[in-house]
């Protein structure tokens, strides 16, 4: 329905080297506004910056390498790991060294052999790690993920949230994550953005989010997700 108003009144500034939570109901609008700054939908009103430059001024390709997208499920290429590492270089037009690619993959804590695995016998975390490094390698500015800790378990959602907070601030790069899984992770972020009904009701530290007075956001924790 174009003229069902998802967002509105979105006044936010992402800073290069800070982690942003985002969390909210479902059908709150996070998801889009994840898209709204990767350009994959289209503002109504306002404007939006990349480096005191209108997006509509960056030509979409060159945008999305700098505000880069991680989706729930994980869009492996080729038949093994490798290959997607081989497309970075060919993306590039650079020749990085296969030891570079098994440092990448020893930091989100998977040895070598995975080099050459069939990304069909992978998990569903193997294959997180391997989009996140595959993403962080493109060298972005900032990090968008959407929902990547889904298919996992808490101990696992812990493990990889920790992994990725970890490779961000080592590369001095954004982040801003939308998950509904946030008890255990809040506490790896800067801050936390809160959105509801379309609009943001609240963005500061998670301390500051856990003790809200604010009945939407006491609903929200107590998990009346509505």
């Amino acid at each position: 329905n174009s003229n069902k108003i998802i967002l509105t009144d979105i006044d936010l500034e992402i800073e290069r080297g800070k982690k942003y939570l985002v969390v909210g109901p479902s059908g709150s609008g996070k998801t889009s506004l994840l898209k709204i700054m990767n350009n994959l939908v289209s503002v109504s009103n306002g404007e939006i910056f990349l480096d005191n430059k209108k997006y509509k001024e960056i030509k979409p390709p060159i945008l999305r390498k700098q505000i880069a997208l991680i989706m729930q499920d994980s869009i492996l290429f080729g038949k093994v790991v490798k290959d997607n590492f081989e497309y970075l270089n060919s993306l590039n037009n650079k020749e990085l060294s296969e030891e570079k690619f098994l440092e990448w993959l020893g930091r989100v804590k998977l040895n070598k052999d995975f080099y050459h695995k069939d990304i069909n016998k992978l998990s569903g975390g193997e294959k997180q790690r391997i989009a996140i490094i595959r993403t962080i390698m493109n060298s972005p500015q900032f990090i968008l993920a959407d929902e990547p800790f889904s298919a996992l378990d808490k101990f696992r959602i812990q493990v990889l949230a920790k992994i990725l907070v970890d490779l961000v601030d080592s590369e001095n790069l954004g982040l801003v994550v939308v998950s509904h899984y946030f008890d255990e992770i809040i506490h790896l972020f800067d801050k936390v953005i809160f959105i509801f009904k379309g609009e943001i009701i609240f963005l500061g530290k998670p301390e500051e989010f856990l003790q809200n007075k604010d009945n939407r956001i006491i609903n929200f924790l107590e998990g009346n997700d509505e």
